[in-house]
């Protein structure tokens, strides 16, 4: 071991002189000289503009300057968005952002995926949910659809997977890439049903009935509502405290009521969730202990 201590000591003076980080993996996160709070944003989320008003509203309350890291654009195109790796979040958190923003977590802990070894998890501040959505009169539900009627759901995801081992042949599901396909093909009236998360139809769209499409909560599968919530650093835990006593100020003074409004969005839709709501525990739960 002695002999290989001037290599380690020369490695860490070369990081030093060229900046590089001196331990694994990436210290000294922002070397940030201001009380700012810096939130990832991510405009392929297709109401990210409620994110941001939500993280305004969270650095008032929390009486520190808000900044915003766009870590990736809408890219406006067809291709299915890549989704960002758990890697990609420890980037992230440890190197551009305080808070990332907008994270589905599930009602259930089963599926409670930023609460892991990596993150931690805010506690949510509002609720949506898969639909329905039909532009057929008299068919408001999937138990409603007749077997010759394409249903649209994205390929592969979990309602698609839910739907077929619950109804199985009863329904035909019509499986599409992603769903931004998905919402267009229903509002431009080229499929006449599906089922889809509630901001990725009112993402596109704010009106959808101007369309002539009727939408319904999904009933017939289990884990049809999700939580949005925030994530931090796994050793963020003071930072990850503070946002959940904010949180808590939005709730129940109804300010996020009123962003969900501000933001166009349908309250039946896009829930403030209870202030006594708390996420779900994870499978890793140790976070809760520190």
């Amino acid at each position: 071991m002695p002999v290989f201590l001037p290599l380690v000591v020369l490695l860490l003076s070369l990081a030093r002189v060229q900046g590089l980080p001196q331990e694994y993996p990436f210290p000294n996160r922002f070397l940030k000289t201001d009380k700012s709070l810096t939130f990832c944003l991510d405009k392929q989320n297709p109401i990210w503009p409620l994110e941001e008003a939500v993280a305004k509203e969270l650095g008032r309350l929390l009486g520190r300057p808000v900044k915003f890291y766009v870590h990736r654009e809408n890219s406006n195109n067809q291709s299915p968005p890549i989704r960002v790796t758990r890697r990609e979040f420890q980037v992230l958190l440890a190197r551009y952002c305080d808070v990332y923003m907008g994270l589905l977590g599930s009602t259930t802990a089963a599926f409670d995926y930023p609460a892991d070894e990596q993150m931690l998890a805010t506690r949510p501040y509002y609720k949506t949910r898969y639909v329905f959505v039909s532009r057929k009169s008299g068919v408001n539900s999937l138990r409603q659809a007749s077997k010759d009627l394409p249903i649209g759901v994205v390929g592969r995801s979990l309602p698609y997977n839910l739907i077929l081992r619950q109804m199985g042949s009863r329904v035909t599901l019509y499986p599409v890439v992603n769903s931004e396909q998905l919402a267009r093909k229903l509002l431009s009236g080229e499929l006449q049903a599906g089922v889809i998360l509630a901001s990725a139809l009112y993402g596109l769209e704010r009106n959808p009935q101007s369309k002539s499409l009727s939408v319904s909560p999904l009933t017939e599968i289990a884990n049809a509502d999700w939580y949005v919530i925030a994530a931090v650093a796994r050793d963020r835990v003071s930072l990850r405290g503070q946002l959940d006593q904010a949180i808590l100020k939005l709730l129940q003074t109804g300010r996020m009521e009123t962003l969900v409004k501000q933001a166009g969005l349908p309250l039946a839709f896009f829930t403030p969730v209870s202030p006594t709501e708390q996420r779900p525990k994870s499978e890793k739960d140790d976070d809760e202990k520190r």
